[in-house]
């Protein structure tokens, strides 16, 4: 019916919402590019403090990972000494005179640091060459390896 008078339509609505609307257009358009640029270089911050304690847990990991190949031939001695130490008390006392039930746990003893030897043989990786480090050192941040 407007379209027949020649008329535009209007409506009767409240102005508060509008002006509240408008309001906070003028505040996004008015809006500080700083904050923006401010709020993406925290996250930069963010990420490149991340990074660095990833490097940080990759380079602990490999020194934990030479540190582990140490271990085995360490273990090797060590059998190696227990099996002197028996043979020693061996000849020194006499196998007769000697508890079947020492000789039982020395022999128990030496089986078991073998088997440890083996299990730790098997789980150890290679160090991943990028990160090699020269022997005798440790990335252990505030941690000493005494050897």
């Amino acid at each position: 019916m407007p379209d027949d008078y020649g008329e535009e339509e209007y409506e009767v609505i409240p102005l508060t919402p509008l002006r509240r609307m408008e309001e906070r257009l003028r505040k996004v358009e008015k809006k500080d590019e700083n904050a923006d640029r401010e709020f993406i270089r925290d996250v930069m911050d963010l990420i490149k403090a991340n990074q660095k304690l990833v490097d940080e847990v990759v380079k602990a990991n490999n020194s934990l990972r030479q540190d582990l190949q140490a271990i085995p031939p360490k273990i090797d001695e060590v059998v190696e000494s227990w099996k002197q130490l028996v043979e020693l008390l061996k000849k020194a006392t006499g196998e007769e005179s000697m508890p079947e039930s020492i000789v039982e746990k020395f022999d128990r003893l030496i089986e078991l640091n073998e088997q440890v030897l083996e299990a730790s043989k098997k789980t150890q990786g290679p160090a991943p060459p990028a990160y090699a480090q020269p022997p005798g050192t440790s990335k252990y941040p505030r941690i000493r390896i005494v050897k």
